[in-house]
């Protein structure tokens, strides 16, 4: 225990230094370069306090862990002014590479119907012309940012903003690329690799909450979890497995960076949950998703991986009482996913009926959506899987209600 104690003091002292950090933000300049001599990877021993208290290593690695950041934090080699710069130019550089993205609807008379916005991160600069140094620079964001606009904008601090070309984007994993042209040399953002990344590490939201009023605001939090699976009540959306974190992030911060203290993109800001019973849920894309993605957007105009059921979705202990009696839910199943509605075209069309309760996809139990989604995440276009469904009817004139287990094969189409 008194290991543990000395741990944790150390763990709690680093903590605060980093609370205060995140209390001041510096205007966006030039990301200030490390002295080549330094050795000390900072990510790293962050993420070692944190992910190795998370999980739970062995007791005599308590420590060896508490003796070597005794060693560099007391001993000089890292000190708190230090962790605070670090956080700032990290802070900072995310700041260069993150835009603002504006998407409008334009009537046949050129007039602007409606407009929103949301956050964008430049990761990919092309040269275009030697000569007078034009420049392309892609961008991402969120489909639900730019869905159903016919103009796009990348916006800036100074309230400028550049036409942008939408190249594609993806419902299915919440994924648009565009781009647009300058002569101006900006700030390009480095990709991670958010496999790699741990829970507990610390982690950097920016973004434009509220738009422009607020644009480049900064928030910090760690990772809380990772394969995350989001259906709520509609498989037809998003289909893919999150990073959690609780860095602040509002309407405007759709589309935004998720950044690790090495100020490499893990994520893109997707989803939050909003209760009045639940704070700090909010949920990023995996940046390693997101560079399948984007790579096949830019080649063909789109993406072709990710696949639906097409069907909208409750799980059956989220029913009350009444929507039991109104989908024909026998009093027997406390658990499975019910099938609400089946789209047209889709794969499930046909196959799937209104009111069948999913209890086994792909040879796995399916208790609750999330467990659909992450069957859903490990196919693609073309797979053909058995699904397994509780199927009732109900006798008209007598009421009587008869069920059957039906198993059914489904090819998976976009």
């Amino acid at each position: 225990m008194k290991r543990f104690n000395k741990l944790l003091s150390l763990i709690m002292l680093v903590m605060i230094s980093f609370l205060l950090t995140g209390c001041s933000f510096f205007p966006i300049g030039r990301t200030e370069t490390l002295k080549p001599e330094s050795t000390i990877d900072y990510n790293k021993i962050v993420s070692s306090i944190y992910s190795d208290v998370y999980d739970k290593v062995e007791r005599e690695l308590y420590d060896k862990l508490y003796e070597e950041v005794k060693k560099e934090f007391i001993e000089g080699t890292v000190d708190i002014d230090e962790i605070q710069n670090r956080i700032i130019r990290v802070a900072s550089s995310a700041q260069e590479v993150s835009i603002g993205v504006s998407t409008m609807v334009v009537n046949a008379l050129g007039e602007e119907i409606s407009y929103a916005t949301g956050s964008g991160v430049i990761y990919l600069r092309e040269t275009l012309t030697n000569e007078n140094k034009q420049y392309r620079y892609y961008f991402f964001t969120n489909e639900h940012v730019v869905e159903g606009g016919t103009k796009y904008r990348a916006t800036f601090k100074d309230e400028s903003y550049i036409p942008a070309t939408l190249v594609g984007s993806d419902k299915t994993t919440d994924i648009a690329l565009l781009y647009f042209d300058s002569d101006r040399e900006y700030s390009v953002a480095t990709l991670g690799d958010s496999d790699e990344s741990k829970i507990g590490e610390i982690v950097i939201a920016v973004g434009n909450p509220k738009g422009q009023t607020l644009y480049g605001s900064v928030t910090m939090g760690i990772l809380g979890g990772k394969d995350r699976h989001l259906i709520e009540n509609n498989v037809t959306n998003v289909i893919v497995s999150y990073l959690q974190h609780d860095a602040a992030i509002n309407s405007g911060n759709s589309g935004g960076g998720l950044f690790n203290l090495n100020g490499e993109v893990i994520g893109i800001n997707s989803v939050k949950y909003t209760s009045s019973e639940i704070e700090g849920l909010n949920f990023a894309i995996p940046i390693s998703v997101a560079k399948e993605v984007l790579s096949e957007i830019k080649t063909t105009g789109s993406y072709s991986g990710k696949i639906s059921f097409g069907i909208t979705v409750v799980s059956i202990k989220d029913l009350t009482q009444a929507g039991r009696e109104e989908y024909l839910v026998p009093d027997t199943v406390t658990s499975g996913v019910l099938v609400e509605g089946v789209e047209e075209g889709k794969s499930s069309e046909g196959i799937l009926l209104k009111n069948d309760i999913i209890v086994e996809a792909d040879g796995k139990t399916i208790e609750s959506t999330p467990d659909l989604s992450s069957v859903l995440s490990s196919h693609r276009v073309g797979d053909k899987i058995n699904v397994s469904v509780i199927r009732s009817t109900k006798n008209e004139e007598t009421g009587e209600i008869t069920s059957e287990i039906v198993t059914v094969e489904i090819t998976f189409k976009r």
